[in-house]
């Protein structure tokens, strides 16, 4: 498997983490795992390209929008 998925990454372990203490199973914290990511690499490929800038504000909503979507 990619490193990107291995239990060595930060954001792995810390969503694993979060996941046993709320008695989610492995496969959900998985997939929690490639959700967080792909919001993260979406939200910085628009950057990198100008399609959007960030502003506190802006960082506020996006926050809300990613915790939303992993507290589901």
């Amino acid at each position: 498997m990619h490193s990107l998925f291995d239990g060595s990454t930060p954001s792995k372990r810390l969503v694993q983490e979060y996941c046993a203490m709320h008695h989610m199973p492995p496969e959900t914290a998985h997939v929690k795992v490639v959700l967080l990511r792909g919001l993260f690499f979406g939200v910085a490929m628009l950057v990198g390209s100008g399609e959007l800038e960030l502003s506190e504000e802006r960082i506020e909503l996006l926050y809300r929008e990613i915790n939303s979507a992993f507290l589901s």
